[in-house]
């Protein structure tokens, strides 16, 4: 049996706070810089799209709104430096959830928008809105399939954090 390899407790919070790219490696993370970071579902609007996705948004469903409330929940519990409200306008908020017949590739996935770093060269950048976009096509987020345990939930347990 192998022994774990270590880590130093700076290089635990590098790797969980920086971004992995396949060809870069490790960047300086994207963090929020303020101390509320507002979120509104696709419920009736289509949040505005980085692609295609607003020709095909599909409203959520009540299953995938309680889903999606109690993912941001389970984030806003683990993540003490700020704290996740919700808000009814996909406008105003600084990240949006939402389903979309055609998400790129038929994925699901978050896109957002970098403003300047925080510190200088090398430094984290700070975000200035994230979009979720789920692809209504994945059956484990459909809205009678979504639940605690399955991969749906999961999904969007990732893709918010």
């Amino acid at each position: 049996m192998a022994i774990p390899e270590t880590a130093s407790l700076n290089a635990i919070i590098a790797n969980l706070s920086g971004n992995w790219d396949s060809t870069k490696g490790l960047e300086p993370g994207r963090i929020w810089n303020q101390p509320v970071v507002t979120y509104a579902l696709g419920t009736a609007v289509s949040p505005p799209a980085s692609k295609n996705e607003a020709a095909g948004f599909v409203p959520l469903g009540p299953n995938q709104i309680a889903r999606a409330n109690d993912a941001f929940a389970i984030w806003n519990e683990l993540i003490d430096r700020m704290t996740l409200v919700p808000i009814a306008s996909v406008a105003n908020a600084d990240i949006t959830l939402a389903a979309s017949t055609t998400t790129d590739r038929g994925g699901t996935y978050a896109t957002s928008t970098l403003g300047s770093r925080i510190g200088g060269r090398n430094s984290d950048f700070a975000f200035t809105d994230v979009a979720i976009w789920l692809s209504s096509s994945w059956p484990s987020l459909a809205e009678g399939s979504i639940a605690y345990g399955g991969y749906g939930f999961h999904t969007m347990l990732h893709e918010i954090g």
